[in-house]
């Protein structure tokens, strides 16, 4: 059987999916991405409902995205998705989002997604390289950058930046908070002046499930004046003290 080996739509930022500025916004970035994964990994046979079917769960561990240029309301983008041939337990994906109405398809971001598969009668990770089909063939294509930066927990020196509050809507098929939400309540803790400025760049990790009714601390640290580290620490329940998400952020 031959399987497309990547996946390339057309879309359009739509006003629902624009912040104050009337362009794409970040969090709608992160979640166009999880998308995309899950539509291509349909047209291979390992989308996300089907793996539940087999008792699977897709999570991603860690998410890096550069931004270029961030299209405005109405804009039409090419959006390109494709996995990396996965080691033992981890699969790195790859997006890159170009602008559909320029000759020469100017790049607007582009990321990179760590994807692991857990099993739900264990509890611990499965194999990937199984997952995929046998015959399944790579594509060979690249983005700009090849790691994940590195990140670690905040432990001394911070500032407090706010608390969230895990809600039933924050909740996903797999009984925890969804990865791109984390996002979304980050940036719901900065004020509108200090979004104005363009971030460059994001890299998120993601080390301890949220559940409902968890409470979440987010912790800020410069590292220079235009480099954040973020931590959101689980405050309440069995899992107390722990980072549940961690991020940079470079403007």
């Amino acid at each position: 059987m031959i399987y497309p080996n990547f996946l390339e739509q057309n879309l359009r930022v739509c006003p629902s999916n624009c912040d104050f500025s009337g362009n794409l916004g970040v969090y709608e970035a992160f979640r166009l991405c999880m998308d995309l994964a899950n539509f291509h990994a349909k047209h291979i046979g390992v989308d996300q409902g089907l793996l539940m079917k087999r008792n699977l769960f897709w999570m991603v561990a860690k998410t890096r995205l550069v931004f270029h240029k961030m299209p405005s309301l109405e804009e039409q983008m090419i959006a390109r998705t494709w996995p990396i041939e996965p080691k033992s337990f981890v699969s790195n994906r790859c997006y890159t989002f170009k602008d559909a109405s320029t000759d020469s398809k100017d790049l607007l971001f582009e990321g990179m997604s760590e994807w692991i598969v857990f099993d739900n009668n264990t509890g611990r990770p499965t194999r990937i390289d199984n997952v995929f089909p046998s015959d399944y063939e790579y594509c060979s294509d690249s983005v700009s950058f090849t790691d994940h930066l590195r990140l670690k927990s905040i432990e001394d020196d911070y500032s407090v930046k706010g608390t969230y509050e895990v809600t039933s809507s924050d909740i996903d098929m797999g009984m925890h908070m969804n990865n791109t939400l984390y996002i979304r309540a980050m940036l719901g803790l900065f004020s509108l002046d200090e979004l104005k400025k363009p971030i460059k760049e994001i890299q998120v990790i993601y080390k301890n499930a949220a559940h409902l009714g968890n409470l979440l601390e987010l912790r800020t640290k410069f590292v220079d004046p235009s480099t954040l580290d973020l931590d959101f620490v689980i405050t309440n329940g069995p899992d107390a003290g722990k980072s549940a998400f961690l991020a940079k952020i470079l403007w």
